[in-house]
């Protein structure tokens, strides 16, 4: 990872069911990846538009299926746990 700094990583992985969350955001590249708890391939990378950032992702029920929010200094995100795709935003927590 590129970090802020060169602070280094801190990623907390979460697992929800078969997949592992991985908040990988840095530098340049930040994305938050959803893999295959059994097997590491990934099932979707979703690009985020944060600098470094060191939060770990919750995984929330809502209306029968699972968010993924997580915390950025631009930007809070709710994502769609078997997708990855955006669902919501709001103001960051610098």
């Amino acid at each position: 990872m590129n970090t802020r700094l060169g602070w280094g990583e801190a990623v907390t992985p979460v697992i929800h069911g078969d997949s592992l969350l991985l908040n990988w955001d840095q530098e340049a590249d930040s994305a938050l990846y959803c893999l295959n708890a059994s097997t590491g391939q990934i099932k979707w990378r979703t690009p985020r538009e944060e600098r470094t950032t060191w939060s770990t992702p919750a995984v929330v029920p809502h209306a029968g299926t699972f968010q993924v929010v997580l915390n950025g200094t631009n930007r809070i995100r709710s994502y769609d746990l078997s997708t990855g795709r955006e669902l919501w935003e709001c103001g960051g927590m610098t």
